[in-house]
């Protein structure tokens, strides 16, 4: 069996895992990085909804490295986040150190 392990192509998103039994007929999935980034996008791979989620659950680097085609994107969309939300974070912070005084 690990040498099948040492043998999934990863950066195929049509290779699901492996479903391993053991002797009492327990399963364990084991699915490959690619197959859940890939199905988390249902598909729709350069949806910037979808990217959008990523840059929140700070995973950019997982995606870029199933998906190196979407690097520009994504660092694109994380840098315009960021010039939005650091303002937010600035006044929130701000608001959170005068208001309980």
């Amino acid at each position: 069996m690990v040498d099948s392990l040492k043998n999934v192509k990863y950066g195929d998103v049509n290779f699901e895992g492996y479903v391993i039994i053991d002797e009492n007929f327990n399963r364990l999935k084991v699915k490959s990085n690619s197959y859940i980034i890939f199905s988390q996008f249902n598909g729709d791979i350069a949806s910037k909804w979808r990217l959008v989620v990523v840059i929140l659950n700070n995973e950019i680097e997982e995606v870029v490295a199933s998906f190196p085609d979407l690097k520009v994107q994504l660092d694109k969309l994380a840098r315009n986040y960021e010039t939005i939300i650091t303002p937010v974070r600035e006044k929130f912070e701000f608001l959170k150190e005068n208001i309980s005084k």
